[in-house]
């Protein structure tokens, strides 16, 4: 425990003074509404933060974590994307913005690995682990432009995530150079909370806190962080019962440290993020094959996820199973996703637009 405490308190000196000056509040008028097709967009909300002097200086912010298919290792397409998404051809998605930093293992780098670091931009094709790929922030930009464009106001999505790395203690191949174990799991567990083992879940604190504080420099006076997006689980898959543990660590310790990080970052108010949801996603059913003991093991930990869900605990779960990455052909398994670990673009654009869909849903931004 001294430990962590040490480790959130260099972070937090490390982020100190970035963005002391913000306001409270957070969303334009009451009974703001735009809408698009079928979706009839509202401001109407019991979950809904309060309303901002000065809307027009607030962005409200998703975080998204985890591995690959949280990062983004979905090639890109783009004139198969443009053919249904013309806009990413024109503007991409102005009213929501998408920054973060994306590791993936690659032994040309001296870490062992590659590190993209994303400023603010608007949300277009190819913010994912390189230019030629992308993640949910496409599909998630889609849905939330809807209801963002039409009341002038700017989303923000911040990813972070390793591809090819565990929850649990697991220190070989890409998680040697980080893994997500949560500090209250690593001291039950008697790990050494240093090195590779907690990695990714200190550096995630450290880059959450630093593009916060560059939100200043871009004009925003005050910031809400609506949720987080958690994507990981592939690595563990064969062990949903003590990620399950891990898991529920990962829930309250996230809560408790962003708290710290987010009032190093406005100075005193974290934003109420002590009770942040969370949406977790959850694996394919055929991820890495669609042989028949790869979808057993793949089901039972979809089942465990799916059991993640407590509204009361504001933890949701939003099920992508069915889209498949690779299906059986003749007895053999073919991949049908970007590889055999990564959805194909279509589905991934599906994929963040229910992950929109279901975050505005819950702030009641949209009615059914």
């Amino acid at each position: 425990m001294k430990k962590r405490i040490f480790l959130i308190a260099l972070i937090l000196a490390i982020l100190a003074g970035l963005f002391t000056s913000c306001n409270t509040g957070s969303h334009p008028a009451e009974n703001a509404t735009v809408s698009e097709g079928p979706t009839t967009v509202t401001e109407s909300s019991a979950n809904r933060p309060d309303p901002a002097k000065d809307p027009e200086k607030t962005i409200d912010l998703i975080l998204v974590a985890g591995q690959s298919n949280a990062t983004g290792t979905t090639k890109v397409n783009a004139a198969a994307a443009y053919e249904i998404l013309p806009e990413l051809k024109q503007t991409g998605y102005p009213s929501v913005l998408t920054a973060g930093v994306l590791r993936s293992t690659d032994m040309s780098f001296s870490e062992g690995y590659r590190r993209r670091n994303l400023d603010w931009q608007p949300t277009k094709l190819g913010l994912g682990k390189t230019a030629d790929y992308m993640g949910p922030e496409v599909g998630m930009a889609k849905e939330l432009s809807m209801f963002y464009e039409g009341i002038g106001k700017t989303a923000g999505i911040l990813k972070y995530g390793h591809g090819g790395t565990s929850l649990l203690n697991d220190t070989s191949d890409s998680n040697q150079y980080g893994n997500w174990v949560p500090p209250s799991y690593a001291e039950k567990k008697g790990y050494a909370y240093e090195g590779a083992t907690g990695g990714l879940y200190r550096e995630f604190l450290q880059v959450v806190g630093e593009k916060l504080g560059s939100l200043k420099s871009l004009g925003y006076t005050d910031f809400n962080i609506l949720g987080l997006y958690w994507m990981q689980g592939e690595q563990d898959r064969k062990n949903p019962n003590e990620y399950k543990e891990a898991f529920l660590c990962l829930v309250e310790d996230l809560r408790a440290d962003l708290s710290e990080v987010v009032r190093s970052v406005t100075g005193g108010d974290d934003k109420g993020v002590t009770d942040l949801p969370i949406w977790v996603g959850t694996i394919s059913r055929t991820f890495q094959s669609a042989s028949d003991s790869d979808q057993l093991f793949n089901k039972l930990f979809i089942r465990m996820q799916n059991g993640l869900a407590d509204a009361e605990n504001k933890i949701f779960v939003v099920d992508h199973s069915t889209f498949d990455i690779n299906i059986q052909v003749n007895g053999r398994s073919e991949a049908v996703g970007s590889d055999n670990c990564h959805w194909n673009q279509i589905d991934h654009i599906r994929i963040g637009r229910n992950v929109g869909y279901a975050i505005l849903k819950y702030y009641h931004f949209i009615e059914e």
